[in-house]
Order: structure tokens, then sequence, then C-alpha cells
């Protein structure tokens, strides 16, 4: 596993650039395409998937801003978006942190 860090106008190019090569509107999560693709540009030969966590119309003026295109917001993420937001503290260390996941399980 590696990690990878873009800056925000560095993921701003990187919708931008997406968009524009394959029509595919990814939201600011949606950098991990860019990480894939410095991974696999270090270790040819691999393949690489990455995942997105969130459709683009949360991130909507950041992903308007990059394409140039309007971003509509779907029914259930706007129904979603209006309900009591709720956040659980969890211990920073790994074997309490696999635990709490476990547990929801």
């Amino acid at each position: 596993m590696q990690g990878f860090s873009f800056s925000d106008p560095q993921i701003r190019e990187i919708i931008s650039r997406v968009y524009r090569r394959t029509g595919y509107l990814c939201d600011p999560t949606g950098t991990g395409y860019q990480a894939a693709r410095n991974y696999l540009d270090e270790h040819p030969g691999h393949t690489g998937i990455f995942l997105e966590t969130a459709h683009p119309a949360k991130f909507r003026e950041v992903v308007e801003e990059a394409t140039g295109i309007r971003v509509e917001v779907p029914e259930r993420l706007a129904a979603f978006a209006g309900r009591k937001k709720s956040s659980t503290l969890i211990d920073p260390a790994y074997p309490r942190f696999r635990e709490y996941l476990l547990s929801s399980l």
C-alpha cells in the first residue's frame, strides 16, 4: 500500500483532465485516479483500481469550477444531505480501531 497527496490546485487540474480525456466526472476524492496512475507509472506491468467515496455533487462548486459543467444533485443525495450529522470518537490505536470496525459488522 502506498499513499499520495495532492494540493487543491492539483486536485482541480486532475478533475478537469480526467473529465476532458474520458468524460468521467470524478469528485475530489477521485484523485485516487491520479494516485493509481502515479503508482502504475512507478510499477510497470501492474494493474490498478481506484474507488471514489462521494458523488461529484457533494463537491459541486469544485467540480463545476474544474470542468465548466453544471452538476445536478441526485434526489437521494439531496435527501441525505438534509439529515442530521453524527460522528463517533474512535481511539486511533490500531487494535482499538480494528475492534471498533469489527464490532460494527
